[in-house]
């Protein structure tokens, strides 16, 4: 990881808004529709190329694709894991009512998730797991850092990154219906996830780990106490570590955040 000691060198968070053309595409992908892969990925590319062209003449030292192609900055990587399927229903996606914020505003958020296009208003298709968990999404990355680096060709930067979402952030959005238990569960992510990892840092990005409930567990968990939160906290620290045993550790980045603000479904996606 670059440092500097004559300027501060700046980056982001990691997502950047879509156009409304390519957020439809995504939709699309998302919701299982058939969709013209080889545009898709044309749009892609282009998006990313934009991304990347407007951090650079921004200033922006530390580099990213905005994540133009992903569904979510969780629900990504489901197509890359064997062992993680569809669920054959539909839920709701609103799991904030449950909250500590949503039970200190119920008004405030009684109104906004009744407005039209908010998140939590639809359905969305779960994904759970059902066998052993291994990581087959070798060819999508690939493919994602391919796109990253053309568009970083000729362009004034220091160095890039990439984001990849962390084992207990997956677990907690996919159900286990295959391991005798959680702690099993959670290793096998920790296993997978490490190829993804390991590639990005040997492409020569730093890789951002995605971790947002590290921080949001206690606002969505009102029934935990401070203490039941850290401890969860110290066990998830534990796997993600496990994920990264032997990893150069000024190649990688963390990132958490409390994600309480509702968004309408076309904004950035937090993380």
């Amino acid at each position: 990881m670059q440092r500097s000691t004559d300027r501060i060198l700046t980056t982001h968070a990691g997502s950047l808004p879509r156009d409304d053309d390519l957020n439809a595409l995504i939709r699309k992908k998302a919701s299982g529709e058939a969709l013209d892969e080889a545009a898709f990925a044309a749009r892609v590319e282009q998006a990313v190329a934009d991304v990347v062209r407007r951090q650079t003449d921004a200033g922006i030292d530390i580099v990213g694709d905005g994540e133009q192609g992903r569904v979510g900055f969780i629900p990504y990587v489901n197509e890359r894991l064997a062992g993680i399927t569809p669920s054959p229903t539909v839920e709701a996606a609103n799991y904030w009512n449950l909250s500590r914020e949503y039970q200190a505003f119920p008004a405030f958020y009684a109104w906004a998730t009744s407005i039209a296009g908010a998140a939590g208003n639809t359905g969305r298709t779960r994904w759970v797991c059902t066998g052993p968990v291994s990581y087959k999404g070798h060819a999508a990355l690939q493919k994602d850092i391919d796109t990253l680096k053309a568009a970083l060709a000729g362009r004034p930067h220091v160095e890039a990154f990439m984001p990849a979402v962390s084992p207990s952030n997956l677990a907690n959005w996919n159900r286990n219906e295959h391991y005798a238990s959680e702690e099993d569960y959670l290793v096998a992510l920790a296993e997978a996830l490490r190829e993804e990892y390991r590639a990005i840092i040997d492409a020569g990005l730093v890789l951002q780990v995605d971790d947002p409930l590290l921080a949001s567990y206690y606002v969505m968990h009102p029934e935990k106490s401070i203490e039941e939160c850290r401890k969860f906290a110290a066990h998830r620290i534990e796997i993600l570590n496990h994920a990264l045993r032997g990893l150069p550790p000024d190649r990688i980045r963390y990132h958490t955040c409390a994600c309480m603000t509702w968004r309408p479904r076309t904004s950035s996606i937090c993380g």
